[in-house]
């Protein structure tokens, strides 16, 4: 489950820092006095498609690898030497 937590924690955090990046750097290339303009757009776009996923995806990410590492560092269980 551990690893499953991994890679869909890394596919958020590319998903949404490329839209932070899309939309920042595309705002920021073009006009950046266009860019804040328009606030509440920026931020309703923003927010949901990039900002949230990309954090979602880090503590995701650092969930599994914690529970991958302790997972490594327990003993094994099953009796056999």
């Amino acid at each position: 489950m551990h690893v499953v937590a991994i890679i869909f924690g890394l596919l958020l955090l590319v998903f949404g820092g490329g839209c932070t990046v899309l939309i920042v750097g595309g705002g920021l290339l073009s006009d950046p006095a266009a860019l804040f303009a328009d606030i509440p757009l920026l931020i309703t776009i923003l927010v949901p498609f990039g900002i949230l996923p990309a954090i979602g995806g880090w503590f995701l990410f650092r969930w599994g690898l914690k529970t991958d590492r302790a997972k490594r560092r327990a003993p094994d269980k099953t009796g056999e030497a």
